[in-house]
């Protein structure tokens, strides 16, 4: 797996799952890629994105949409890009193209291997945008 080139800074993750956080951390740090993560949607509500090279954020609750609207806002201003991890699946595709009206790069189906955020984190350093991350 070729891994993200163009990271400016540490990535962050943002999540209330422990499990997920945990598995993506040592994922993240297996690649050598650094990262710091915070507990939750609502601890992340008015931080500051400057310096990130990219920020990770698990949608778990209803409210954690519009966090990560908000965060994506101030991130897309510093150029910082926002990948929305969740369990909100739709057949019909609703939440990842809620995600990507709020501002996010990719949206990552939270089912699987961490090593999926690694997989989206070097296409959207290659320049892409919209990205979804489906399968298991």
């Amino acid at each position: 797996m070729r891994l993200p080139s163009a990271l400016t800074g540490p990535l962050l993750a943002i999540s209330s799952d422990m499990r997920f956080a945990d598995a993506l951390l040592v994922t993240l740090r297996r690649h050598r890629i650094p990262c710091l993560s915070m507990d939750g949607c609502q601890s992340a509500a008015a931080l500051p994105v400057e310096g990130f090279g990219a920020i990770v954020i698990d949608l778990d609750r209803a409210a954690d949409w519009h966090v990560c609207g908000e965060l994506a806002a101030r991130a897309a201003r510093k150029g910082v890009p926002v990948l929305a991890t969740s369990d909100w699946l739709a057949p019909d595709g609703r939440y990842r193209r809620r995600a990507f009206a709020l501002g996010c790069a990719a949206f990552i189906a939270k089912r699987g291997s961490p090593d999926r955020v690694i997989d989206a984190l070097r296409r959207i350093t290659d320049g892409e945008r919209n990205v979804e991350v489906l399968g298991v």
